[in-house]
């Protein structure tokens, strides 16, 4: 339960990063745990494939 915890709040971040910059080009996410790559990275692959 807590992993889906913080894909959901890592998947704001995203959401928040394409409202605050529409024009985004390349996204670069740090590593650790992984919860926020995949959290960051599902957004930014099904609003914006090519980024």
């Amino acid at each position: 339960m807590a992993l889906g915890l913080a894909l959901a709040a890592n998947d704001t971040i995203g959401l928040e990063m394409f409202e605050d910059l529409p024009g985004l080009d390349a996204v670069l996410i740090p590593f650790g745990g992984g919860a926020g790559t995949i959290g960051i990275g599902s957004v930014i692959k099904n609003l914006k494939p090519k980024t």
